[in-house]
């Protein structure tokens, strides 16, 4: 097993070389820990893939103080008159400020996001475009790209995308423990090893995974949620979990509660008047999602 991981490493180092020249050092050095960790958590026959959206989509570091986000995911859609295609960039926006641990965090969150946005990126009918961002659509009025309709699945995508995170980084951590024949590539995985802290956690959407915590933790519904994500055949998540609840359309009922306490919440924290009645709102949303994800859990084969 070391002696693959050394091969794995000897070529994923062989390709960062070729991004020396793009980035500044230490996010060369991230993703030298960072390309091989990917490889392991999708699979060795995936290695071509993932090296190609790490050649093909560009890290760019545009530091805005005044965003709440650290990083994001962007593309700009392209139509050759017949398909419709993406350019992407993956931007970091807290570059000077943010930590090692933190800035890990950002580069494997949203690399993830376009590693599981691949395939099928697109679909559309006669009126809208629908671009796929993982388990999310944002959709698009194809008359007028400038306006863009809400997007879809976007909060239990990103709790799906911290989870994987925090496996990704886990794996970085474990392979400090290997026997790893690349002096430099070692040095970095002892450090990086006694700066995160076991069983990492993502401070990212924290609400969102802390909603769906008994779900994410269910042994069936992760590993099916993520091969039908990372295929983009999320057509068929929908019918697979309506059919463990035994509820017609409770996958989309639980999806559409997600984002609606996360925009409650976020309406809770601008908000001067009407405190206490938002708060049980949420608290009734909040029910709600219970029941439907212990409805899941009960009906399980494997919990």
């Amino acid at each position: 097993m070391d002696e693959q991981i050394n091969s794995l490493i000897e070529r994923t180092t062989n390709f960062t070389k070729k991004l020396e020249t793009k980035y500044p050092k230490n996010i060369v050095y991230l993703l030298n820990v960072i390309i091989p960790a990917f490889i392991i958590k999708y699979g060795y026959r995936e290695e071509r893939k993932i090296l190609k959206i790490f050649e093909e989509v560009p890290l760019f570091i545009r530091e805005d103080p005044n965003s709440n986000s650290t990083a994001y995911f962007a593309r700009s859609i392209v139509n050759d008159g017949k398909d419709f295609s993406s350019i992407k960039e993956i931007v970091i926006q807290k570059y000077q400020n943010s930590s090692l641990a933190e800035l890990l965090d950002s580069i494997i969150h949203e690399y993830n996001h376009a590693i599981n946005s691949w395939e099928n990126e697109f679909k559309e009918d006669d009126k809208y475009l629908y671009m796929r961002t993982g388990l999310s659509y944002i959709v698009y009025d194809k008359l007028d790209f400038s306006s863009r309709e809400e997007a879809i699945n976007l909060t239990l995508e990103e709790i799906i995308n911290t989870r994987q995170t925090e496996t990704i980084i886990d794996i970085i951590r474990e392979l400090a423990s290997k026997n790893i024949t690349n002096d430099a590539l070692k040095e970095s995985l002892d450090f990086l090893h006694s700066h995160i802290r076991p069983a990492y956690k993502s401070n990212a959407y924290l609400l969102q995974t802390t909603l769906s915590k008994k779900l994410i933790e269910n042994r069936s519904f992760l590993p099916s949620l993520e091969r039908l994500r990372y295929s983009g055949h999320i057509e068929d998540i929908a019918p697979w979990f309506d059919e463990i609840t035994g509820e017609k359309n409770s996958f989309n009922k639980l999806s559409k509660l997600l984002d609606l306490v996360i925009k409650k919440e976020q309406d809770l924290y601008s908000s001067k008047f009407f405190i206490n009645h938002k708060i049980r709102k949420i608290k009734t949303l909040i029910n709600q999602i219970d029941e439907l994800i212990d409805l899941y859990d009960q009906n399980s084969i494997y919990k």
